[in-house]
């Protein structure tokens, strides 16, 4: 009879550490399964950064831009430029020229 008690104990002992083990394995792979999303979320993140700094770049750049121009625009021979160039605005008793190339104009 003792030898069967130690029988039953020897098997429960092993079928605890069966499950114990299963369960320390699926808890690793949860941890592993944690720990991948945290990287790639940090990957995420961090490509975000870049690209963000990249549009704050751009956006510097234009602002300077535009603040050239409008500094540009204080001055009355850059409107009479723009105003020339852009809408074909002439002074008083000139004449506009235009010139038309035939090859547009078949």
């Amino acid at each position: 009879m003792d030898f069967d008690v130690r029988h039953n104990n020897r098997k429960r002992m092993k079928l605890d550490m069966k499950w114990a083990l299963y369960v320390i394995s699926f808890v690793g792979f949860l941890c592993v399964g944690m720990v991948a999303r945290q990287m790639y979320w940090y990957y995420c993140l961090k490509d975000e950064l870049c690209a963000t700094g990249n549009r704050v770049e751009l956006l510097k750049q234009q602002k300077q831009k535009l603040a050239d121009e409008k500094a540009a625009l204080e001055r009355l021979d850059y409107v009479e430029k723009v105003a020339r160039d852009n809408y074909n605005m002439v002074k008083k008793n000139e004449v506009p020229v235009f010139v038309v190339d035939e090859k547009e104009k078949q």
